[in-house]
């Protein structure tokens, strides 16, 4: 019973994504959402490669991502909508077009983009300090410092970095959570391997 339940939703989602491509075209247009979706894609890796968080000076290495970048793959991204807000507000639609144009646009671009705002502003001052003796972390009102020494073993899966230390107890950092991009969380993990082995 339970796979005829769970093949039948997966029928039902994989209908309503077709509808919602063929829905979207229809509306927007297929180029119009093609280029916008290449334009959104582009913008967002290479701003995303933009926020690196990694700066040296005198043997201290510290990460903490910078915002800017991801303010103006937002400004990207409100610029896109608010085009696509353009095509359909004109007088010769018909309102269920318009109704399902402006529940696309909410759904896929305004909440997001109001989430990403909270979560950055949330996370804003979120680092991590590597010193020659331990590391210091900030994400957001919880903070600690750990000693190289006490760090029994070190491991990093989807963005979290848990450390076991030689007390048995067990600090979990989330570097996803502290607005780290890819490359920033291997490498402030990496900082951790080194100076540990």
């Amino acid at each position: 019973m339970k796979k005829v339940i769970l093949s039948l939703l997966t029928l039902a989602l994989v209908v309503l994504f077709i509808y919602l491509l063929y829905k979207s075209w229809m509306i927007f247009g297929w180029w119009t959402l093609t280029w916008t979706g290449i334009v959104s894609l582009l913008s967002n890796s290479v701003l995303d490669s933009l926020t690196t968080a990694r700066s040296e000076e005198n043997g201290i290495v510290t990460f903490n991502p910078k915002e800017w970048p991801k303010y103006i793959s937002m400004a990207i991204s409100l610029a896109i909508a608010y085009y696509l807000f353009s095509i359909i507000n004109v007088p010769n639609i018909n309102q269920g077009d318009y109704i399902f144009g402006i529940s696309y646009l909410l759904t896929l671009t305004v909440f997001p983009l109001i989430f990403a705002f909270y979560f950055i502003i949330k996370n804003k001052n979120d680092s991590i300090v590597f010193e020659s003796a331990n590391f210091s972390y900030r994400d957001n009102h919880q903070t600690g410092a750990i000693s190289y020494k006490e760090i029994a073993e070190a491991k990093m899966d989807k963005g979290i970095i848990e450390i076991k230390l030689t007390n048995a107890e067990i600090v979990s950092i989330n570097l996803q959570g502290m607005n780290f991009n890819k490359k920033d969380q291997e490498e402030a993990f990496g900082e951790i391997a080194k100076r540990i082995a």
